[in-house]
């Protein structure tokens, strides 16, 4: 048998739609809910587990800072002597005289040489000149001019170091020539 349903009230049906839908769509709403509060606990537990671990690394911190700290302040202390000694350092350094380095390379100086340029810069001396052959060979007229500098005592005291950089021939007012460039350090 099969049941007829008499509606005489023709309003109330907006109640059963209400009743249809939330018969309809209870399970999704339900299921919503209960993945939003399985996504709370599972975000609690994260945090837990985050935020232990970043517990445990303050306390470490905490323990040594101070440490740190200590260290930070002998870094400030030695770079303050670092500009103390450097201003020690600068004071301490041997003035040159220019005048001295001058006569003891003409002091120096052979006959068949003679000097285009004479440069000094931080501590370090340049000299380019040409030697021309008279009695000895070219190479020979440096050397000797090398070895003559280096029995200098106020020259072989600043530089202690000298060394020929550059020869090359050539050729100066129609004379055959060799070009030379000198370094003392």
């Amino acid at each position: 048998m099969r049941k007829i349903e008499i509606n005489l009230y023709p309003y109330s049906s907006s109640e059963k739609k209400i009743d249809v839908l939330i018969e309809k769509y209870f399970p999704f709403v339900f299921l919503g809910f209960l993945f939003l509060f399985l996504m709370n606990i599972l975000l609690f537990f994260l945090n837990g587990f985050i935020t232990f671990p970043l517990k445990k690394i303050k306390q470490k911190w905490e323990k040594i800072s101070p440490q740190i700290e200590k260290l930070n302040n002998l870094k400030r202390e030695i770079n303050k002597l670092k500009i103390k000694k450097a201003d020690l350092e600068s004071f301490y350094q041997e003035r040159v005289s220019i005048s001295h380095i001058f006569a003891d390379i003409f002091k120096a100086l052979p006959k068949n040489m003679w000097l285009e340029k004479i440069a000094y810069s931080n501590r370090e001396l340049f000299l380019s000149g040409y030697v021309v052959k008279w009695e000895k060979e070219y190479l020979a007229t440096i050397d000797a001019f090398i070895k003559n500098l280096k029995k200098e005592e106020y020259f072989s005291k600043i530089f202690k170091n000298l060394a020929l950089k550059d020869t090359r021939k050539t050729e100066y007012r129609g004379r055959e020539v060799t070009y030379f460039i000198l370094q003392a350090k």
